[in-house]
């Protein structure tokens, strides 16, 4: 078995990928390659999966994929449990004014106790709404309410 990898954390420029694709068997893409004709003409016909690193597979080609026969991969809920934190995160950041008040700290703006400076809001008593249960509203909703 022969890897061949685009070993930057900038996305790989169209015309490596058209050449690395070449007589490629399988292909791990991110959401930035767009995989299209080009690119299932440039890989030939020994391609027979692609899987894609990314919720999405709106970049993916898939009518001509399928018609090709090709294999497609994607991971649908890999980021469901980290979105529905981050979100928790930046309504306790911006209730309590976190980013206000590292940036004070940060510019020596902290002098003294002040009882009500920065003090932002709790959200104890709070309603939080959550528009749409999909997966990650669902996944909130379940273990954060």
């Amino acid at each position: 078995c022969e890897v061949s990898q685009w070993d930057s954390d900038e996305p790989i420029p169209r015309s490596e990928l058209l050449k690395g694709v070449q007589g490629a068997h399988g292909l791990l893409c991110l959401l930035s390659d767009k995989i299209d004709d080009e690119v299932l003409d440039a890989a030939g016909p020994n391609l027979k999966v692609i899987s894609t690193m990314s919720v999405g597979f709106d970049h993916l080609a898939l009518e001509e994929i399928k018609k090709r026969g090709i294999r497609v991969g994607y991971t649908p809920d890999v980021l469901t449990d980290a979105t529905a934190e981050l979100t928790v995160a930046l309504l306790l950041a911006t209730a309590r004014r976190l980013p206000e008040g590292v940036e004070e700290v940060k510019k020596g703006g902290w002098s003294s106790w002040k009882p009500l400076w920065l003090c932002g809001y709790g959200l104890s008593g709070s309603t939080v709404g959550v528009i749409g249960l999909g997966r990650i509203g669902l996944f909130f909703c379940c273990c954060f309410m």
